[in-house]
């Protein structure tokens, strides 16, 4: 399903889980609730004047014991700390929706499938 939603916001410190599972996200902190349904979004973010593709997640993190919504970033190729700066997000297309794993071996698999479900949609988005 394509879509197009901008969104903007800094860069905030998480609880690190994303980087122990070999995925570090950037989390971003909105100044208002996203009007998407939780889930899993192919994007291209913007930092500074460079373009870079990812995966977003927006929703609760259940598996951490988390209930409020989260947005948060994964940037294929990309190993830069960016805390505190602004970034935009331009979300183009769905994955999935959001679920709870039942451990975090299950969630990291599903990460990757989910990596590769957003390359191929962004590159048919090009």
């Amino acid at each position: 399903m394509g879509i197009n939603i901008r969104i903007a916001g800094k860069v905030i410190r998480g609880h690190g889980e994303g980087k122990k599972l070999g995925f570090p996200t950037a989390n971003i902190a909105l100044t208002s609730p996203l009007s998407l349904p939780f889930g899993v979004y192919a994007c291209r973010v913007r930092i500074e004047d460079k373009k870079y593709n990812g995966v977003l997640h927006w929703g609760p993190r259940i598996i951490f014991g988390e209930t409020k919504p989260q947005c948060e970033v994964y940037l294929f190729d990309f190993s830069r700390k960016i805390y505190g700066k602004t970034i935009e997000v331009e979300i183009v297309g769905f994955i999935r929706q959001s679920k709870n794993f039942s451990s975090l071996k299950l969630l990291s698999s599903q990460m990757r499938r989910d990596c590769v479900n957003a390359r191929k949609l962004l590159r048919r988005l090009i």
